[in-house]
Formats: C-alpha cells, structure tokens, sequence
C-alpha cells in the first residue's frame, strides 16, 4: 500500500506541474485592486500578453541592467572611498600646519610681560587706574 500512495502522489504531482497556470481575474474597486468582486467594481484582466521571446528579451534587459547597476554602484563606492581618503589626508596635514603654529615660545617668561589680557568683542570703558594717577601727581609736584 506504501508503493501505491506514493506513486499516485508522484502522479498528482506530475499532473499539477504541466497544466497551465490559469489567469485570474482581479478587481478594480475605486482606486485599488481585490481579487473579490465588490460593488460597482470592474473586472480587469491580469494576464501576461507577451510572448515567450519577448519575456526572454525582457529578462536579458533586467538582467543587463542589474549588472550595470551593481558597476555604477561599485565606482560611486571607489570614488566616495578616495574623496574620503583625499579629505583625511587634507585634514591631517591641516592638523600638522596648526600644531607647528601652536608651538609655545622657548623662553615664557621673556614673552610673559607681553601677554594682556582678551578683550570682549563689544567697547568698554574703564577708569584709569589708581598707579598711574600717584606717578602723574607726584611728577606734576616736582
């Protein structure tokens, strides 16, 4: 009994494979599609109208075109690489240009006295200290 069941699913197999896939019948219901009819819905037919050379024609196209977009992605990926590399380069010899230019002086405090203090961007007014005005009255007395 084993033997027959498996010979009738192999038959049933067969048979299912070479019958031809039927077309279906989908629905227009407004602005979408359904494969059950619902009211003032339009059937509409989905079958494939072409022939067997023009599918083939039609996946050699698909395929021509996947494989020049896998190129073209392949150099948009190279070049992205060089500028990144290009722009690290740049920066790194900017860095270097920066450093040489951060270089503290060799003797602070010979260049300590020049150091004053950062002004703010906007004006200020400051009274004069009380130094300076002892010196000038003291040498206005002599």
């Amino acid at each position: 009994m084993n033997r027959i069941s498996t010979l009738a699913l192999l038959f049933i197999a067969a048979c299912t494979l070479q019958a031809p896939a039927q077309a279906q019948t989908a629905y227009r219901c407004g602005n979408s599609y359904s494969q059950t009819p619902c009211p003032s819905g339009k059937a509409v037919d989905i079958s494939d109208g072409r022939n067997d050379a023009q599918k083939a024609q039609t996946d050699t196209a698909t395929q021509r075109d996947q494989r020049t977009g896998n190129s073209m992605e392949q150099a948009r990926l190279k070049q992205e690489e060089n500028q990144r590399r290009s722009l690290n380069a740049a920066a790194q010899a900017q860095d270097k240009k920066t450093v040489k230019k951060e270089k503290k002086p060799t003797h602070p405090q010979r260049y300590a006295k020049n150091k004053r203090q950062k002004n703010s961007a906007y004006f200020t007014v400051k009274a004069p200290s009380e130094k300076k005005q002892k010196k000038s009255a003291a040498g206005s007395a002599n």
